[in-house]
């Protein structure tokens, strides 16, 4: 493991009827899966994980912001802009009800929003996966 490697959180928490939420992680990552498969251009913004303050330092003075979402999509297929919107914005969450947005990101939802993206939060990537289908007319 690299020294600059951000540890996994594994903790579950139980989603109501007493199944298990899946993590942040496996969330995030079924929707990298659907995002790829669709062919949009996109990231993921890795905010989330516990650093060093000296590399966190590092990160800041690279540009790191806090509370930026989770994933940017900026276009549907690269090279085509059919929409009135300019990107799209989501705060990926779990699963679990207890998640909320933090300050910060909250913020950048609502600045991206006043930019004319189109933002949102979302509790897993299912729900995420619908938004954008909506979003897309898909």
């Amino acid at each position: 493991m690299h020294s600059n490697a951000v540890p996994v959180q594994r903790e579950q928490v139980r989603e109501q009827g007493g199944a298990r939420a899946p993590t942040e992680l496996s969330e995030q990552s079924k929707l990298a899966l659907w995002l790829n498969e669709a062919g949009v251009l996109w990231c993921h913004v890795p905010n989330e994980g516990k650093r060093s303050k000296r590399y966190g330092r590092r990160l800041r003075a690279q540009g790191l912001k806090p509370g930026v979402p989770d994933v940017l999509v900026f276009a549907i297929r690269p090279g085509e802009w059919p929409c009135s919107v300019r990107g799209w914005a989501v705060e990926l969450k779990r699963r679990d009800e207890r998640a909320v947005a933090s300050g910060a990101q909250s913020r950048w939802l609502r600045d991206l929003a006043a930019a004319g993206w189109a933002t949102t939060v979302c509790h897993g990537a299912d729900e995420a996966i619908a938004w954008f289908k909506g979003q897309w007319g898909a």
